[in-house]
């Protein structure tokens, strides 16, 4: 310049204020702009070298130069342990890189590559994972300490040796990431983003490490190698306020400081300023501010003024520099009060200085204030200059941009001068309110364009800032334009415009892409197939082109002659029962094509069934099978053709197809149009359409794409054949020809297994081969040519780059014996692996010549020993296997240390039950006694229990107290058949139902009963001669066995509370105890329970209350949520029809309706329990180790009646099997199930037991399930036993909850939360041995119910079984659908649908369910009401599995067969199973993308079963018949036959002493089985009777009756009477005519209390002896003497009817009375036309038939005695206790002490003082 520039700037200000001043741009930034800190290609660095520390890198550790690839050249190398630290210093930044993993590495656990963006020190980092290990490959962003578990994570696959890109945002405490192959375009949106709740980035000290880690890597692993590229950090650029100063907290007087914003700050002071302003910055001639802004776009604002006096000239005044770089690069404004008479100027340097930019005359006053602002964007300056007291202009006063220099942010300062231009130097200007920001900068979009690069290509991409107009142009390659055209542009999925060029104003981001249309027909055929070229016979891979990628095996695909056409050969498949599993697919990686072919089909298809042609798949991280779009041909729906995506249908069509007819089809998905048209071949084809849809649902890409077709039958169908011919395909470009290679498969060794799959294939499909070992032999792995194991999966997939030949190897097994059981065993098999030994301990009870075991050998080992045969352990030895592999098992058997008696009937309590004759009366009793025994135990305990009934008044419950020592046994055993001794809670309602005029409206031919049910306990069970009694019920839409669908009626709306009824059901709020009402509910394979709480009435109808958490829960559980009900039960108003009945508490009636017949003559019983025996060991607690029940066996019983009143207090909302879901412990906010599950109690229940055993029993009549075999059981032996009549579950086995699925882990679920609560082993129940049972008649009132339920269990042997007639499955085996198979069987895809992440969790351990074994069991007549089950049903993974020769038929309910759901895998054997008249064979349940476990299963079933063959058919070959006579319980293990049950097997009537005329004899038999022992009195032999002649009496004299004499003893059997003169007294009776002087009898002393009544019936004639001098008061009475007295007092009447009773035969001397007394309702018998003449009367007996007497008789015996005070008072039959209470109240029975003895004998005291007190008291 011309001329010195004098600088002036102000004076010194304080320090310590000056933050309170400034304002940093960090503080306000909003930009979005940033600046690059590091890019690095390593292209500069040598290769073979470590990168260099230093710059950028302070510590680059491990790392090193690798020469790279053609893409990429030198990259940077990192192994394990390899570490970079860079000292950005900026806390929020963009990190981008590439990388990728190289092939050999062999990462594990957490191993991969760590990014911590921000890492302030130890546990202060925020980072992420690229893991391709973790969880299965996974990003993880992780914080310290406590969010090291992760803040987000998601699921993600890497391969090696590929490129990806990374990039990495962190804004304040949140990391966002994405993640792409870098042949991919960029995804716009971030893959995670995660925020940390504890670290709050800082600059200060902030640092990037980047780590190469191998965390848990495997121990036989190589170092893993990650490649890293192009690393690029950039920094946010700040924008906001940099200086805001008005200078104000500086005091007056003092030097501004050159610090902080200030770099210079010379000859400037603050001064005091104006009272307006306050201080303000006051400079002179040479003042300069110099601030280091380091931004070239920038405002600077600020007020000035200059003072009176100044004298400035030439070019004096202030100078602002808003750029000023680096040699003289400067644009600036002058404010000249002297320049050409005052100016404003903006110049730039060199050139553009001496003229100036811009000038404009502006005229200054002095000691005005003014205000301006420049702006400064690129090269423009822009500046406004106002007066302060003026508003701000809306336009710049002057504008110029610069042509010379481009201001940059590098080095940029602002300079603020005062120059005096050649005036004079005693001149100032003040300074206030200096203000610097940075503008935020102008919002840019990025505009992507792309297209179809082969087709055409677009212009107009690029960088728009806010307001540019964007134009996109698309136009169409050579070749390409005369079949396709410009069709529109889409953006984000939707087609925004149609035009081209195409311009718009963005005001965003956005990727077009140019869509073209085809215009024409396909000019290229990429493949045809006529079938032709190749051999007959099955069409498989590995001799088919190589664009076949894989065929399904169930389809059974098949190169045939044309059927009725030899000249022509065919493709031929046929439908199967899996869905999605009859598939071939070939290889087409393009969206748009045509296909054609030729099809016909040759049976009816079911509703679904038919032919689905996916045009298009491709790849879903979603969905298993991919993403489809497809049109399917239904010949028997209602639309024959339908366009889908996915499960969503789009279009529907219709087409006369037929069957035997061949169709040609041809299709095209073109422009985002599916098209279909069909026509019979041979015909012209049509120029229209049949069907058409724009797709919709995913967006299509080619990469990796495919082509496929099905064929698929609903199960319910039948097999429909189809033939495929001429298929072409064609495209509208011509796609690159793949590569070809060739894949072969062999056996090392074809003695030891054979291989399947190979041939050739297009580079990138996959291979399938599949390895089978023989007998004997197990697959090890496969090896490639050079030897390298690359895998050890005998089903082996893998993408195919390159051809290879892989070898299967395999090995013997040797013979390992992994489980052992056997019945009578008392402790778990001891086995030893190293020794080849098994130590067995067996009970007193074993026969040890006659064992039949089950032993578990791995699959493929072959011993002449079997499992289940005959194994003779006499001698204590016994063999398995031969030679080196020969196992020896040993065996001991216990002795029986003691035994104790038990006997209903002739027992005591008081005794010492050592003996029969001195047994215990009551099993508790037995009970104390064995607890009683001391610790020091030589052998068994028995305890023999006697024939009778049982009647349980509460459940018998054993603890460890009942527990044997561990190796012993304390047997519970009947004397006989299990049907001689019942345990029971039965309570019997017989002999006083009356007809009742309560329920009305019955149709002809019904009768209601009606029983009064005073002081019953209330029951909703009840059994009728041995069958459940149907709840009354009001039906309301019945549906047809395995119906799935939802009911819904118009009687019924259902809203939050439950539902307003109306119509028929109106009135339901009259109807009767709406609290005992109950709804039901059958949807697909489950059956529930809903209690009505209340009903009230409303508008029209009546709204029904339901019981809240069931109501709300039976809506919301998974996959079976109701709807309305099926059924009303458990209701008055539905009694109509007979065998229903209804418990009326209000009334306390029980109704029962009949077909007329009389119930007095039936068997009704009522159950008051709902378990009989509760067997409970101690789980751990509190640090204690668990406590189990040792030893307890039961055998030889019947277990049968019991209760169930869950429904009707809780409600039965049923899961699945019987199963219900607990309502008391449920997590309302977690409601997919976790622990939620109870069962349906069972009648026998175990827990935590060792070596418990059932054999030989019967479970009969029970109203929930049999056995119930919960957590905590091992070596539980359910052997030989008869389980019939179930309401629930026929014996259910194991747990169901999470914590029993992972037992060894620390993590479980409380109320759906996942918690730490440590491993609990004890509860695993393991060693379970079911064999040779029947079960039959189960899920009788609970549909859902099964014969045999096995949970999560170890070690569970089914075998030998017999199982029919059952509502639902024969046999469930497994649970938990796959969710907690744990980590290493593989995690469902679908895991997170569970519910949130802190409502689940993937273990890292296996489950326990492993060995499973299915084995040899007939199962028939299943599912009979519900579907979605199988004669054998299974859920999730079970290792080492076997399902075996099972003969499973006769059950045409889906699935019927074999059912495979959700994530079943693990079998290692499925053969020789046969099915025949099921609906569905097999059916496999492919779920989670579990394909794995689904193709193994496949396998397994595919090896040999018999599918459809009944034993008439001629594929029922030798193997067939052996199954079926193999299948079924075992000769030497039958189970009981149910019969009439706790009977005596009696001995014949032995005669003891024999009977005179004058003395009564003695008989006495025995029960051989329990040796209960009956002694009954034979009664006198009549006499010989001889007329006495009777005495005419005369006028003169008295006469004589006839008399009647015996004429061996001479008694006088019938006194002669005198007669008075001429006249004959008035006897009214025999009894009042006859009298004694006194009793003969020296055995009844005057000092008893029945000598009174005694004398009375003897003197009155009702009673004689049993000798001349013996009355035997304390012997029994017949049945048939009470009547016969009855009788003779009512002078013997003639009688109508005879042969009333089987067993009273005519002519004997009691026949007419007995006869008389049924005649008049007196006597009613047993039921089954039995009486019992001979049998003693029971003192209950003797009370019914005097009260029936009394009523006879007429008398008004109205009053009645309670029972409560007396002890055994319930132990009366339910049919007498009325008649008892009668008796009480009369003194006809009276009490000894405490106790009544209702059911013990009357004695002939006790009937004398009856007769007595009736005829003495009742009777007057």
């Amino acid at each position: 310049m011309k001329k010195q520039l004098l600088r002036l700037i102000a004076a010194l200000v304080m320090l310590a204020i000056l933050g309170s001043v400034l304002v940093f741009a960090s503080d306000t930034q909003t930009g979005t702009s940033s600046e690059v800190w590091l890019s690095d290609s390593f292209e500069s660095y040598t290769a073979g070298e470590a990168l260099p520390a230093g710059g950028r890198y302070q510590t680059p550790a491990g790392t090193v130069i690798n020469s790279g690839d053609e893409t990429h050249g030198k990259v940077l190398e990192g192994k394990t342990g390899s570490t970079m630290y860079l000292n950005v210093g900026k806390a929020d930044k963009t990190i981008e890189f590439s990388y990728q993993f190289r092939s050999g590495s062999n990462f594990g656990g957490w191993g991969g590559l760590y990014v911590k963006a921000y890492y302030g020190g130890k546990d202060v980092e925020i980072y992420n994972i690229f893991s391709p290990t973790l969880s299965g490959g996974a990003m993880r962003i992780s914080g310290p300490g406590s969010e090291s578990g992760g803040l987000q994570q998601i699921s993600q696959s890497w391969e090696n040796d590929t490129w990806y890109k990374a990039k990495l945002q962190l804004s304040g405490s949140t990391l966002s990431v994405k993640t792409w192959k870098e042949s991919e375009q960029e995804p716009a949106r971030w893959n995670l983003a995660g925020t940390s709740t504890v670290v709050t980035p800082v600059d200060e000290n902030s640092q990037i490490q980047i780590i190469f880690d191998q965390s848990n890597v495997k121990a036989d692993a190589g170092a893993g190698t990650i490649w890293m590229d192009n690393l690029q950090i950039s920094l946010p650029q700040q924008t906001g306020v940099y200086l805001n100063d008005g200078y104000d907290a500086y005091p007056a007087g003092t030097a501004l400081p050159a610090s902080g914003m200030y770099e210079k700050a010379a000859g400037t002071v603050v001064a005091s300023g104006d009272p307006e302003h306050g201080n303000v910055l006051e400079a002179k001639s040479g003042s300069e501010l110099l601030l280091p802004v380091g931004r070239a776009d920038k405002q600077i604002e600020f007020d000035f003024l200059y003072k009176d006096g100044d004298n400035f000239g030439g070019w004096g005044g202030m100078f602002v520099k808003a750029f000023r770089g680096a040699d003289a690069d400067e644009i600036y404004a002058i404010y000249s009060p002297s320049l050409d008479g005052g100016q404003l100027r903006i110049s730039g340097p060199s050139g553009e200085e001496a003229g100036g930019i811009t000038k404009l005359g502006y005229s200054f006053q002095n000691n005005v204030w003014y205000k301006t602002k420049l702006l400064l964007q690129g090269q423009t300056l822009s500046v406004k200059l106002w007066k302060q007291s003026d508003p701000e202009p809306s336009d710049w006063t002057a504008t110029g941009t610069s042509s010379i220099m481009t201001p940059e942010d590098t080095g940029s300062f602002v300079q603020i001068l005062v120059d005096a231009g050649n005036g004079s130097a005693d001149y100032t200007a003040w300074l206030d309110n200096l203000k610097i920001t940075f503008p935020q900068d102008a919002e840019t979009f990025a505009i992507e364009a792309s297209c179809d690069a082969e087709i055409g290509k677009v212009t107009g991409a690029g960088t728009y800032k806010s307001g540019d107009e964007v134009t996109l142009t698309a136009s169409i390659n050579a070749g390409y334009q005369a079949s396709y055209s410009f069709s529109g542009w889409r953006k984000n999925g939707t087609i925004v415009s149609q035009e081209n060029p195409y311009t718009f104003t963005p005001t965003a981001d956005g990727r077009y892409t140019a869509e073209f249309r085809v215009s024409g027909e396909p000019g290229y055929t990429y493949f045809t197939d006529d079938f032709e070229s190749y051999t007959p016979g099955a069409a498989a891979k590995d001799s088919m082109p190589a664009n076949y990628i894989s065929f399904s095996e169930l389809g059974e695909y098949r190169i045939a002659q044309e059927r009725g056409n030899e000249s022509n050969q065919v493709f031929t498949g046929h439908t199967s029962s899996v869905s999605n599993s009859n598939l071939f697919y070939l290889d087409c990686e393009i969206i748009d094509k045509e296909v054609s072919f030729d099809f016909r089909y040759d049976q009816a298809f079911a509703k679904w069934g038919g032919l689905f042609v996916k045009l298009h798949c491709q790849k879903s991280e979603s969905r298993p099978v991919g993403d489809q779009y497809y049109f399917s041909i239904n010949p028997n729906y209602s639309s024959h053709l339908i366009i889908s995506c996915n499960e969503k249908n789009l279009s529907f069509g219709t087409y006369p197809f037929q069957k035997d007819a061949w169709y040609r089809v041809k299709s095209q998905l073109v422009s985002g149009e599916l098209r279909i048209k069909v026509w019979p071949r041979g015909e012209q084809e049509p120029t229209q359409w049949t069907l058409s849809q724009t797709i919709s649902g995913f967006t299509p890409v080619a990469e990796d794409s495919w082509f496929g077709m099905e064929f698929w039958n609903h199960p319910d169908g039948q097999t429909v054949n189809i033939e495929i011919d001429n298929l072409v395909m064609k495209t509208w470009r011509k796609l690159p020809e793949k590569e070809s290679f060739t894949v072969t498969a062999v056996s090392a060794d074809e003695t030891k297994g054979t291989v399947t799959g190979g041939g050739s294939y297009l580079s990138g499909n996959f291979a399938k081969l599949t390895a089978t070992p023989k007998a004997g032999f197990r697959f090890t792995g496969w090896k490639d040519e050079t030897g390298t194991v690359v895998s050890t999966s005998a089903v082996y997939s893998f993408a195919v780059h390159a051809s290879c030949t892989l070898t299967a190897e395999f090995e013997q097994i040797p013979v390992v014996i992994r489980s052992f059981m056997a019945e009578g065993l008392t402790q778990t098999a001891r086995i030893d692996e190293t020794t080849k030994t098994v130590r067995l301990r067996f009970a007193s009870d074993a026969d040890l010549a006659n064992v039949y075991p089950y032993f578990y050998l791995d699959t493929g080992v072959e011993t002449d020993e079997k499992p289940y045969q005959r194994m003779d352990l006499s001698s204590g030895t016994a063999t398995i296997g031969t030679g080196t592999e020969q196992w020896t098992i040993y065996a001991e058997k216990n002795t029986v240390m003691q035994t104790f008696y038990v006997s209903g009937e002739t027992g005591r309590d008081d005794n010492d039950g050592l003996s029969r004759k001195t047994a215990f009366q009551t099993l508790e009793r037995a009970q104390q006694a064995v607890r009683e025994l001391d610790s020091s135990w030589t052998g068994d305990v028995v305890v023999e229990i006697a024939c009778g009934e049982y009647v349980l008044d509460e459940t018998l419950a054993f603890t460890v107290e009942d527990s044997a020592p561990e190796g012993y046994a304390v047997i519970w055993q009947g004397t006989g058949n299990a049907n001689d001794v019942m345990l029971s809670s039965g309570r019997r309602l017989n002999g006083a139902w009356t007809q009742s005029a309560d329920v009305t409206g019955l149709a002809e031919g019904l009768t209601a009963w009606e029983y009064d049910a005073t002081g019953l306990p209330y029951s909703r069970d009840l059994y009728v001669d041995g069958a459940l009694a149907k709840l009354a019920i009001y039906v309301l839409d019945e549906k047809a066995v395995g119906t799935w669908a939802l009911t819904h009626l118009a009687q019924m709306d259902r809203n939050a509370d439950g539902y307003y009824v109306k119509d028929e059901l109106a009135n339901m709020y009259q109807w009767r105890n709406p609290s005992d009402i109950e709804f039901v509910y059958e949807v697909g394979w489950t059956y529930s329970i809903l209690p009505v709480t209340k009903i009230e009435q409303g508008g029209d109808g009546s709204q029904v209350t339901m019981k809240a958490d069931a109501f709300w829960c039976a809506q919301k559980k998974p996959g079976v949520q109701i709807d309305d009900p099926n059924f009303i039960q458990n209701c008055f108003e539905g009694l109509d029809s007979a065998g229903e009945w209804y418990f009326d508490r209000a009334a306390q009636k029980i109704y029962y309706i009949t077909d007329g017949a009389d119930p007095n003559t039936m068997e009704l019983i009522m159950p008051t329990l709902d378990q009989l025996v509760t067997v409970n060991g101690t789980p751990a607690q509190d640090g204690a180790a668990a406590q189990k029940v040792h030893g307890l066996t039961f055998k030889g019983l019947s277990f049968a009646y019991t209760s169930y009143l869950r429904p009707h207090t809780y409600g039965q909302v049923e899961a699945q099997a019987s199963y219900i879901l607990d309502l008391d412990s449920m997590n309302w906010d977690y409601f997919h199930k976790h622990d939620y599950y109870l069962k349906t109690d069972g009648g026998v229940t175990a827990s935590y037991t060792d070596s418990m055993r059932v054999s030989g029993c019967i479970f009969t009549n029970m109203s929930g399930s049999g056995i119930d075999f919960e957590e905590g059981c091992t070596n539980s032996q359910f052997v030989g036993n008869t389980v019939q009549n179930m309401c629930g579950n026929g014996i259910t086995v194991g747990g169901v909850a999470v914590r029993d699925a992972q037992p060894y882990s620390e993590w479980t679920y409380v109320k759906g939360v996942l918690t730490k609560a440590g491993a609990d082993p004890d509860r695993v129940t393991q060693y379970t041995l079911v064999l040779s049972n029947r079960f039959h008649g189960i899920g009788l009132r609970y549909t859902g119910s099964v014969g045999i339920f096995a949970g999560y269990v170890s070690d569970i042997t089914i075998a030998h079984n017999i199982i029919s007639d059952a509502s639902y499955s024969g046999i469930s085996a497994g649970w938990g659908w796959g969710y907690w198979d744990g980590r290493e069987a593989g995690v469902r895809n679908d895991q997170s649908a569970y519910g949130p992440a802190e409502a689940y969790r993937v273990f890292d351990t296996l489950s326990i369910q492993q060995r499973y074994v299915i084995e040899n069991n007939d199962i028939s007549t299943v599912c009979q009401r519900l579907a979605d089950g199988g004669a054998v049903y299974t859920l999730s993974n079970m290792p080492g599995s076997k399902l075996n020769g099972n003969y499973m038929h006769d059950a045409p309910v889906k699935f019927g067969g074999v059912y495979f759901d959700e994530a079943t895998g693990g079998f290692d054997e499925i053969s020789n199973n046969i099915t025949y008249r099921v609906n569905t064979d097999y059916f496999y349940h492919l779920v989670g993308g579990l394909t794995d476990r689904q193709e193994a299963m496949q396998a397994l079933w595919d090896s040999g079963n018999y599918l459809g063959v009944a034993p008439e058919d001629p594929r029922a070959d030798e193997t067939y018949r052996a199954v079926v006579a193999n299948a079924g319980t075992l000769d030497a293990m039958t189970p009981p036959t149910a019969a009439a049950a706790y009977r005596h097997d009696w001995s014949d009537w032995t005669l003891t002493q024999a009977a005179t005329c004058t003395a009564e004899g003695s008989e006495s038999r025995s029960c051989p089985k329990c040796g209960t022992e009956q002694t009954r009195v034979v009664a006198k032999t009549p006499h010989t009777e001889e007329i006495i002649p009777a005495v005419p009496a005369t006028t003169t004299s008295t006469g004589l009756t006839e008399g009647v004499r015996c004429s061996v003893c001479k008694t006088i059997l019938v006194e002669q009477q005198v007669t008075p003169k001429l006249k004959r007294p008035d006897i009214s009776s025999v009894i009042s005519a006859v009298t004694r002087p006194k009793l003969p009898f020296t055995d009844v002393s005057d000092t008893k209390s029945y000598y009174d009544a005694v004398r009375y019936v003897y003197e009155k004639g009702l009673m004689n002896g049993v000798s001349e001098d013996r009355f035997a008061p304390d012997a029994a009475l017949t049945r048939a003497m009470v009547v016969t007295t009855l009788y003779r007092i009512e002078k013997e009447p003639s009688v109508s009817q005879t042969g009333t009773f089987l067993d009273v035969q005519s002519g004997t001397w009691y026949t007419r009375a007995v006869e008389w007394a049924a005649e008049n309702g007196i006597v009613l018998g047993y039921g089954s036309g039995r009486f019992g003449p001979q049998d003693p009367v029971t003192r209950e007996q003797l009370a019914a038939i005097m009260s029936r007497y009394a009523a006879f008789k007429g008398y008004a015996c109205d009053k009645r005695a309670a029972l409560d005070g007396i002890l055994d008072g319930a132990k009366t039959s339910a049919y007498a206790q009325d008649a008892v209470k009668w008796a009480l109240a009369y003194t006809i029975l009276d009490t000894d002490g405490a106790y009544l003895r209702p059911r013990e004998n009357a004695t002939r005291a006790e009937v004398a003082m009856a007769l007595y007190a009736f005829l003495e008291k009742a009777a007057k």
